[in-house]
């Protein structure tokens, strides 16, 4: 819900990119001065006529974004803004908002237009994997390196490539797939294997391909169109013993029995019901997720993808889960990218390929805040490291009296000492020695780059107005729910007394008319319906009648009481309600007896009943009655004036 409102927030009070040299003030509250380039900016958002500026109606809107203001003020007096919990919020919604101005939007925009070019088609590959560690050495490197380039040139010599990939890649599927991945799309692998896929012809062999789980080499061995997603639905069954061939081939006679009844016009929905043993998907009669390439298993997903029209029904599949009969309710393709162009966005920001975007962003903020750094200073850490470091007990108290500069950007600079520091933070237990240059240089690559993010981050408000006015917006935006939350919504709930005085002076507003309390009687046949009329007349108990003509059947008597109204009921408005038994009336298969109880005189509805309503009218008295009091404690003027000259 905040997130909503907050949403209505930022569009209600967005700030204007373009303030003039000559801003006037046009609301002053106290000392605080907000400028006509602001006010306008929010007017013209909101306003739903566009031409010429209509006045009044703009004078009209600064009354109400006094109130707005006069509000926030409010809060600011309060506190609200140096509350922890405030402060963590706002730097929350910070983070998302610097997210695009901490990236490099021409790198980010060729990454959504390729992954969008690439969905279009698929492409299937076998692959080999000599593995390194997470933080391989040089030495690991290498012997990584020359192990894969040691398969490749035995495949170039004739090897097949599916028997290399059994006697050499460490990839632990390998023994159950040989190697083969199956058809992807975009985005499904790491980016470096994705390149290489996509780069490779048919029955190519790349290069070695680095990615993070080690080295690969890549066999392409297909290409197609992009299949897009189905929706099916699916009859499984199960063989009783998994591994016992006459149990398979039990399962299998059941299906090929289910099929064939389908095909003679049996409701798939109905054999779903009574043969399927996939209890994840009976609730939904058999239908399972949309799903695209390389989700279900190999057969079942190619028996899906066969189904051309809606409806049509797949003969039994095996899987190794048993048999099913796929039936297909709907397909549908790729989206056009501006539909999908959000959502690609946010799935490259959390994928590898977001590192070239960073990559590109620190190159040009090296660039344009004149970055130099100190080699010699940074190497001269590595003999301040010892054995400890890869326990992850070292102590940096030697390093820390370092004190020379190792880079400087802007204005910023950053010693040794910083370095040391974050030396001693970054500290892992690992097996993984090497040489300790090479640590240094590698963490101080880490350090310099988080720096540089953290020295652009601090000049946001101060390089691009937008973000400013955007963090402005959500600083407002979080205070004025707080405030209003204490001041109006939260207080209409808690303030027992106060709801109750208010109701009492509306009450009369909501009143129930004329209603009785009324029993609604329904029998399965005339006979039992004529007794329970015989007995209602009689003043016997509900109870006592459904006792006695449920001896046999449960559906001989059954009834239902509650207060009605005229429209509420048809059978009680078929009645006078002058009378207290109905005469038996028919209805289809059943029959009807009405029993008033009670005559209500018009009266006015309780406040449990109406008590959301109730809350909802004396909200807007304590919001009227706040804002009159805000405008009578703070010094604060309007320069309606200025609107005039528009």
């Amino acid at each position: 819900m905040r997130k909503l409102w907050l949403f209505c927030i930022s569009v209600f009070c967005s700030f204007s990119l373009l303030a003039q040299d000559e801003d006037p003030t046009i609301i002053r509250i106290q000392d605080w001065e907000i400028p006509l380039s602001e006010f306008m900016s929010v007017y013209s958002k909101n306003a739903k006529a566009e031409g010429e500026i209509d006045q009044q109606a703009v004078k009209e809107y600064l009354d109400l974004y006094l109130n707005f203001k006069l509000k926030v003020y409010h809060a600011k007096e309060m506190g609200l803004d140096t509350n922890p919990e405030f402060i963590r919020e706002l730097r929350g919604y910070r983070n998302q908002l610097a997210k695009p101005y901490l990236t490099d939007n021409e790198v980010t925009e060729f990454l959504i237009d390729q992954a969008y070019e690439r969905m279009q088609s698929e492409v299937r590959a076998q692959h080999i994997l000599i593995r390194l560690p997470e933080t391989p050495s040089p030495r690991d490197t290498l012997e990584a390196f020359n192990e894969i380039m040691k398969i490749r040139k035995e495949i170039s010599g004739g090897l097949d490539f599916t028997e290399a990939a059994l006697k050499y890649s460490e990839d632990p599927s390998v023994s159950k797939n040989d190697g083969d991945l199956g058809f992807f799309s975009a985005l499904y692998m790491v980016y470096p294997f994705e390149n290489a896929a996509y780069n490779a012809e048919i029955g190519e062999v790349s290069e070695p391909v680095r990615t993070r789980f080690g080295y690969h080499l890549v066999k392409v061995t297909g290409k197609r169109p992009a299949q897009g997603e189905v929706l099916v639905a699916h009859i499984m069954i199960r063989p009783e013993k998994k591994n016992n061939p006459e149990s398979i081939e039990l399962a299998r006679d059941k299906a090929n029995e289910i099929y064939a009844k389908l095909m003679e016009g049996a409701d798939f929905t109905e054999m779903v019901k009574a043969y399927s043993e996939d209890r994840g998907s009976l609730p939904k009669n058999g239908e399972l997720p949309w799903f695209g390439t390389n989700v279900m298993v190999e057969s079942f997903e190619e028996a899906a993808f066969a189904l051309e029209e809606k409806g049509d029904i797949s003969r039994p599949v095996k899987t190794e889960f048993g048999f099913h009969i796929i039936k297909l309710i709907d397909r549908k393709g790729i989206k056009p990218l501006e539909e999908i162009r959000y959502e690609l966005k946010q799935k490259i920001e959390k994928d590898s390929r977001s590192s070239l975007s960073r990559t590109k962003l620190i190159k040009s903020l090296k660039d344009e805040y004149g970055y130099k750094k100190y080699s010699s200073r940074v190497k001269a850490l590595a003999s301040y490291l010892d054995e400890s470091y890869y326990s992850g007990q070292w102590k940096a108290d030697e390093a820390m009296k370092l004190n020379k500069v190792v880079f400087t950007i802007g204005d910023s600079t950053y010693t040794q000492k910083d370095f040391a520091r974050y030396l001693f933070v970054q500290q892992v237990r690992t097996g993984n020695r090497m040489p300790f240059d090479l640590v240094v240089h590698r963490k101080f690559k880490e350090f310099e780059e988080e720096k540089i993010i953290d020295y652009e981050n601090a000049l946001l408000e101060e390089k691009y107005p937008r973000f400013k006015n955007l963090m402005r917006e959500y600083h407002e935006g979080i205070l004025l729910f707080e405030i209003s939350d204490q001041m109006v919504w939260s207080k209409a709930s808690a303030d027992t007394a106060g709801l109750m005085d208010y109701y009492e002076s509306i009450k009369s507003k909501f009143m129930w008319p004329e209603r009785v309390d009324a029993v609604v009687v329904t029998c399965q046949n005339a006979k039992s319906a004529k007794k329970a009329r015989r007995y209602l007349k009689k003043g016997k108990s509900l109870e006592w009648i459904n006792a006695k003509l449920n001896q046999n059947s449960q559906l001989n008597f059954s009834y239902e009481q509650d207060l009605y109204a005229k429209g509420d009921n048809k059978w009680v408005d078929s009645m006078p309600w002058t009378e207290t038994v109905s005469e038996v009336k028919e209805d289809g298969e059943n029959y009807k007896v009405v029993y008033i109880r009670e005559n209500l005189e018009p009266a006015p509805k309780e406040l449990k009943e109406i008590r959301g309503i109730v809350i909802s009218e004396y909200q807007a008295v304590l919001e009227k009655q706040w804002v009159e009091k805000l405008r009578s404690t703070y010094t604060w003027e309007t320069y309606p004036e200025l609107i005039d000259a528009l």
